[in-house]
């Protein structure tokens, strides 16, 4: 494909279970298509309250190809991760337009980061970048 496309995207948080209420002091997005290659970065800072559930970025610029899944760096501040979670990324499934952060340990499986209710007013934050392929 000869597909090339760079371009700017807001990206929104929300809980899986009670989306809440999102505002950002800082929703940077920016993403950089070549064919059906694209990768995305992310500076995110923002308060969420009266959210449940997992946490998750939504309306990504593309959405995912139906049998690619992709992992990228992820830098968070202010976020409830377990403590036994030793290494975070940034998770997008096969055919979605939604970006998790998954976290592992040890011999263990992975496991999804719920959203932090115990920040309050406080702002959380990511920094990451991930590259996935689309159809779109």
């Amino acid at each position: 494909m000869d597909h090339y496309e760079e371009g700017a995207w807001s990206p929104k948080v929300r809980g899986t279970t009670t989306a809440g209420t999102f505002t950002a002091s800082n929703a940077i997005g920016r993403y950089t298509r070549i064919g059906d290659l694209v990768t995305l970065t992310i500076y995110l800072s923002y308060t969420l309250t009266g959210a449940a559930g997992d946490w998750e970025v939504y309306d990504l610029p593309f959405a995912s190809r139906d049998s690619n899944y992709a992992a990228g760096a992820v830098f968070a501040k202010r976020m409830n991760i377990a403590d036994t979670v030793k290494n975070n990324v940034l998770y997008i499934a096969a055919d979605t337009a939604l970006m998790s952060i998954y976290g592992t340990k040890d011999a263990a499986v992975w496991e999804r980061q719920a959203i932090d209710n115990t920040s309050g007013s406080n702002e959380q934050g990511i920094i990451g970048s991930i590259t996935y392929k689309t159809d779109t």
